[in-house]
């Protein structure tokens, strides 16, 4: 009998110990509340001078700083912010980071509410509560609770370059949620909503707040090589993105200074900087490589002028400066080519003669497709699995540079072992797809296989811009056996 009082003794004071805790958390939460309300922020796209998407942010300095997830600006000619009870109609867009997700805004405010940000994501423990904050469908000042219910590598959620993993949990979010913060009961935020699976039920993800002290350190500290470092900086003026973009000695596109050297991608005028030093994902401390700015819009007919310093080792600076186009003739482009092993510049102009002697690369023994075309259209060459599932653009994957609204362009790829994947062996569905711009003018693409024995086949099908989808068409690349077979209305 004792023991059973003993046993009804410690069930009450344990449920009146977790009904105190219960209180505790449920005042956090509701604190933690109150002040993400404050702080946050409605964003509304427009498209041709019309409304087209909704999504969330928060600001974090008082004056007007706004996070937002990349994805929820893409394709803006207009960004409102409505904050702190105010809407401003045409929000700056700073920077972004796209393989980040991440994107600051700047609205002209005084005294705004703010969030504070978590040192770094794995404060939070697996199970923590946290809150989420945002305006799904719409609907403004939306408050969700859950758990930090795992953490998982960027490259298992199709962001191979986030350095530390992807937050996920069960506070939810639905469509027009991106871009608000994840608060631990601290009210310091963790994470930035960024996607959802919606084939399942408590599977939401944000980017971890790491990445986001990381574009704010390089946000506020644009361009800061070290003594005995090479650094080139690219600065412009105007409404207008460019891209300092990284090639190889060879004259291969390896990528954007924004993801290779994590400098913030500045639109609207701006500067992008990159360091030669090791990135942990790649090691450009020493060689050669070709540095080149690159006119990526809006649509205009004014050149901007593009101004690249390069600072030395030693401290002293080289200055070039050239306007740029929006779109090719590619003997417009002018670049640098940096010996970070000497210390010295060279520079090439125009760079376009290089470039274009380099578009398609592929040693004997190689199989290779490459799509071309002529008129001012841009088409991206896809890869499927053998199994129809779609893996990704030729552009991303081999690392062909995509082209856009040309006289004429090529895309290519190699099957060959890439940092993403191996492609020297398989099977796999080649598709040439035409993006825009509209146009109920059919357009011809050419796919030529060069295969490893020296032989080439070329075949070609108009192709028109939006669907019906049967006047899509595809290869099957068999690398193994180094085949092809034609699929003829692919979406059959």
């Amino acid at each position: 009998m004792k023991h059973l009082a003993y046993f009804g003794l410690v069930i009450v004071l344990a449920l009146s110990s977790v009904g105190t805790i219960g209180a505790q958390s449920d005042d956090a939460v509701a604190r933690v509340s109150a002040q993400a309300v404050e702080a946050l922020a409605s964003i509304q796209i427009f498209c041709d001078q019309r409304p087209c998407s909704t999504g969330s942010g928060f600001a974090i300095e008082s004056d007007g700083l706004i996070v937002t997830n990349y994805h929820v600006i893409t394709g803006a000619d207009r960004i409102a912010v409505t904050v702190g009870g105010t809407t401003y109609r045409s929000a700056e867009l700073v920077a972004v980071n796209k393989s980040w997700d991440l994107a600051l805004l700047q609205v002209d405010a005084v005294g705004l509410a703010t969030l504070p940000l978590a040192s770094a994501a794995d404060v939070t423990r697996l199970g923590e509560t946290v809150v989420a904050a945002g305006d799904p469908q719409g609907l403004r000042g939306t408050i969700s609770t859950g758990i930090i219910s795992s953490r998982r590598p960027g490259a298992e959620l199709w962001m191979p370059e986030l350095y530390i993993p992807v937050i996920q949990t069960t506070a939810a979010i639905s469509e027009g949620s991106s871009g608000g913060p994840l608060l631990n009961l601290q009210g310091e935020v963790v994470g930035i909503h960024a996607f959802m699976f919606v084939e399942g039920q408590n599977l939401n993800f944000a980017i971890p707040v790491d990445m986001l002290h990381l574009m704010l350190a390089n946000e506020q500290s644009w361009f800061r090589p070290e003594r005995g470092e090479v650094g080139v900086l690219l600065e412009w003026d105007g409404p207008y993105d460019l891209d300092l973009e990284i090639w190889s000695q060879e004259r291969a596109y390896m990528g954007e200074a924004s993801w290779l050297g994590q400098s913030p991608d500045a639109y609207r005028g701006g500067q992008e900087w990159f360091v030669f030093r090791d990135y942990g994902h790649q090691d450009f401390g020493g060689g050669r490589y070709v540095v080149s700015p690159y006119f990526a819009g809006p649509e205009t007919d004014d050149s901007v002028t593009a101004k690249l310093t390069v600072v030395l080792p030693d401290g002293q600076e080289q200055i070039y400066q050239q306007d740029l186009n929006y779109w090719p003739p590619y003997d417009q482009w002018w670049a640098v080519e940096v010996d970070v092993d000497a210390g010295t510049v060279n520079m090439l102009d125009p760079f376009g003669d290089f470039v274009e002697s380099a578009w398609y690369d592929h040693t004997p023994g190689e199989l290779a497709v490459v799509l071309s075309w002529k008129g001012d259209y841009d088409f991206d060459l896809e890869i499927w699995s053998e199994d129809f599932d779609y893996i990704n653009n030729a552009s991303f994957i081999g690392e062909s540079p995509d082209i856009m609204h040309g006289e004429d362009g090529e895309e290519w790829f190699v099957f060959r072992r890439y940092s993403v994947g191996d492609y020297s062996t398989g099977r796999y569905v080649v598709s040439p797809y035409l993006v825009g711009p509209d146009t109920d003018r059919p357009v011809t693409a050419v796919l030529t296989v060069y295969f490893p024995d020296g032989r080439s086949e070329s075949l070609s099908q108009e192709l028109s811009y939006l669907p019906p989808y049967d006047q899509w068409f595809a290869l099957l690349v068999d690398v193994d056996r180094r085949d092809i077979e034609i699929l003829d209305f692919f979406w059959d």
